[in-house]
C-alpha cells in the first residue's frame, strides 16, 4: 500500500467529517436555541416583534455555520488561503433577483386573486417590515454563509476525488439533513408535552431526513451547477437571499399563503430545474472535463 497516497486521501475524508461536525454543531445549537426556546418564550410573553426578529436573526447566524466550518478548515486544517473571490457579472445578479421575484411574486399574486382564503395582512405589523428590511440588508451575507460551505468548500474538496455528480449528491444530502432541526423541533416539543409518542417522533424524524435529503439534492443541484459554471460564491449567496426573501415576504404579508397549494408549487419549482441541472452536471462528471483542461486553482475555476 502506498502511504504517500493514502495519507492525503484520509486527510481529505477527515476534512469532510470535520466540516460536518463544526457546521452542524454551530447551526443546530442556534436552531434549537432560537426555535426551541427563545421564539416560543417570546411568543408566550406576547412579544411578537421580539419573536420575529429573534427568528430571522437566529436563522441568519445559523446559516453562517457552513462558512465558519469552511474557514476554520481552510485556515487550520488545510493551511491554505481561502478561494479567490469571484463576483460574476452584473446581469447575472439582475436575472437571479428577477427570477425569484417572478417565481414567488407571481405565485403570491395568483393565490391572492384566485383564492378567498388568501388575503393581505391587515394591519401590517411593524415587525414584518423589520424582518423584510433585515432580509434585504443581511440576507446576502447569510446566503453566502450557507453556499460557501455547501458549494465553495464541499464541492471543491470532493469533486477532484469523486466527480461532480457524486459531489453534488453528497453536498445536497448534507444540506438537507442540516435543516432537520427547523422542521423537527415542533414535533419534539409535542413529544415533551406528551402530545405524541416516541415512536411517532422517530417515524417523523426518519421521514423528514429522507424528504429533506431528496429535495435538497435537487435544490442544491441548481446551486452546484451555477457554482461549476461561474465559481462565484457571492452570486450563489445572492440567489439564496432572493429565494428566501421573496418567499418569506409573501408568507408574512399574505394570510393563508404558507399552507396553500401556491406555496407548495413554489417549493417544488426547483424539482424539475434540479433534475435538469443534475443531468447537465453528470454530462461533465469530473472537474477536468468541466475545466476543459485549464490548469487553474479548482476553487476559482468555472466549468
Amino acid at each position: 500500500m502506498n502511504t504517500e497516497k493514502t495519507t492525503p486521501q484520509r486527510k481529505e475524508r477527515g476534512s469532510v467529517w470535520l466540516f460536518i461536525l463544526i457546521s452542524f454543531l454551530w447551526s443546530w445549537l442556534l436552531f434549537f436555541l432560537t426555535d426551541g426556546w427563545l421564539v416560543p418564550m417570546l411568543g408566550e410573553q406576547g412579544n411578537l416583534t421580539g419573536a420575529r426578529l429573534t427568528l430571522i436573526l437566529g436563522h441568519m447566524l445559523a446559516m453562517c455555520g457552513p462558512a465558519l466550518a469552511a474557514w476554520i478548515l481552510w485556515r487550520f486544517y488545510h493551511k491554505e488561503a481561502m478561494p479567490v473571490w469571484k463576483w460574476g457579472r452584473p446581469w447575472q445578479y439582475i436575472v437571479a433577483a428577477l427570477a425569484m421575484l417572478a417565481l414567488w411574486g407571481g405565485l403570491a399574486l395568483a393565490g391572492f386573486f384566485s383564492s378567498a382564503e388568501i388575503e393581505l395582512v391587515d394591519p401590517i405589523h411593524i415587525s414584518i417590515w423589520m424582518v423584510i428590511a433585515i432580509s434585504l440588508t443581511l440576507g446576502w451575507g447569510a446566503g453566502i454563509g450557507e453556499e460557501m460551505g455547501w458549494c465553495t468548500y464541499l464541492l471543491s474538496r470532493l469533486t477532484p476525488r469523486i466527480g461532480k455528480a457524486r459531489a453534488t449528491l453528497i453536498s445536497g444530502i448534507l444540506r438537507g439533513v442540516w435543516h432537520l432541526p427547523v422542521v423537527i423541533i415542533p414535533s419534539m416539543q409535542q413529544y415533551v408535552a406528551g402530545e405524541q409518542t416516541l415512536l411517532n417522533l422517530i417515524v417523523i424524524t426518519v421521514f423528514m431526513v429522507v424528504l429533506l435529503s431528496v429535495t435538497n439534492v435537487l435544490f442544491g443541484a441548481v446551486f452546484a451547477w451555477l457554482w461549476y459554471r461561474t465559481g462565484s460564491t457571492p452570486l450563489l449567496g445572492w440567489l439564496h437571499q432572493w429565494f428566501d426573501l421573496v418567499r418569506d415576504a409573501a408568507v408574512f404579508l399574505l394570510v393563508g399563503f404558507s399552507g396553500s397549494v401556491w406555496h407548495a408549487v413554489g417549493n417544488m419549482s426547483f424539482i424539475p430545474l434540479g433534475i435538469l441541472c443534475l443531468i447537465l452536471i453528470m454530462r461533465n462528471k469530473t472537474l477536468s472535463d468541466g475545466t476543459r483542461g485549464k490548469k487553474e486553482d479548482t476553487l476559482s475555476q468555472a466549468s
